[in-house]
């Protein structure tokens, strides 16, 4: 029995293609008649995509930034020898995971 092509989904079709052929002629005709909408979502996907690795890159720079100013505290603090350790650790932890 053949494969009932037009009622696959685009991933089933995209599964399929290596092995049947008739779902890769339809999908291949799925994509030239929505070739359009498909560069539109890549697009529109890409651009989420660098709008988000900008806000990691400024949420890095943020907590680079606080880690600097906690240390220069602690420092100035004068905190205990056993404090000023668990706090410094603590703060390389945190830097650890950028």
């Amino acid at each position: 029995m053949p494969l009932p092509v037009r009622a696959c989904s685009d991933e089933e079709l995209e599964g399929y293609a290596p092995i049947e052929p008739a779902a890769a002629v339809e999908l291949a005709r799925r994509i030239a008649e929505g070739s359009a909408e498909r560069d539109a979502a890549l697009q529109k996907a890409q651009e989420e995509a660098r709008s988000i690795s900008g806000q990691y890159d400024d949420l890095e720079d943020r907590v680079e930034e606080f880690c600097r100013q906690m240390r220069k505290l602690i420092t100035e603090a004068e905190l205990p020898g056993d404090q000023e350790k668990k706090f410094i650790e603590a703060l390389s932890d945190l830097e650890d995971y950028l």
